[in-house]
């Protein structure tokens, strides 16, 4: 069995290593866009400190830890529907509910009606005190109710989303070659050939993420201090060139 041996890079050591060589941060070449929806379900209190795999169709390529109630977890739609968490402001900037424009409708129906039964509710004052009394508890009753789902992402259902058209989701991106492991490998001066060695950076939230062969290593368009790993088969189900 051929012996393994892991090179592990910080993520600012990585991105200094392929910036100008590869990435050509400072042109606007290899810049990919979102295209695909995905699924989403915000966090409660319950959730902080769960562990969520990426698992990628591929295998294992990072974990991650619920940090805080707000955090999203996001489930892409591809093949491995593979999840992570996305922190709350993070995700706003980057995604919209699919529906969003039936639910205002449903919303602007819904005050039409409301308008109408209160007018009905007034006519009848006079001669159905008790009758009002109960309906408007009720009615309390289910506000209240529907309150408490419109709180904490419609009471934690899964949801779906659609990328926003704004730079939050461009990136640049480099497929990864022998070239670029074998720059890597030199830089981190392993000469030895005949070990099979595998690749990881550290993520932005702490945790190793593996990166292989013909995957994508990615820039965010607006943040070139952070780079992560696309695995090829989820990149191309879910990125577009621009």
């Amino acid at each position: 069995m051929e012996q393994k041996e892991e090179i592990i890079f910080q993520s600012n050591q990585l991105l200094n290593l392929l910036a100008d060589t590869f990435f050509n941060i400072e042109q606007n070449q290899n810049i990919y866009y979102k295209f695909q929806n995905i699924q989403a379900i915000q966090c409660d209190i319950k959730k902080v400190g769960s562990i969520i795999e990426t698992i990628t169709s591929d295998g294992l390529e990072t974990i991650n830890k619920v940090k805080s109630h707000d955090d999203f977890i996001v489930k892409n739609q591809t093949n491995a529907n593979e999840q992570y968490i996305i922190p709350f402001n993070k995700f706003n900037d980057k995604y919209e509910l699919f529906n969003n424009g039936n639910n205002n409708n449903n919303n602007n129906n819904n005050n039409n009606n409301n308008n109408n039964n209160n007018n009905n509710n007034n006519n009848n004052n006079n001669n159905n005190n008790n009758n009002n009394s109960n309906n408007n508890n009720s009615d309390n009753n289910s506000n209240n109710n529907d309150n408490n789902n419109n709180d904490n992402n419609n009471n934690n259902k899964w949801l779906l989303y659609k990328p926003k058209n704004n730079e939050h989701n461009k990136i640049k991106a480099i497929k990864v070659n022998k070239e670029i492991l074998n720059f890597l490998k030199n830089n981190n001066n392993e000469k030895n050939n005949t070990i099979l060695y595998e690749f990881y950076l550290i993520a932005s939230w702490g945790e190793k993420m593996i990166f292989k062969e013909n995957d994508y290593l990615v820039i965010p368009f607006i943040n070139n201090n952070e780079i992560y790993r696309i695995s090829n088969k989820e990149f191309n189900e879910t990125y577009k060139l621009y």
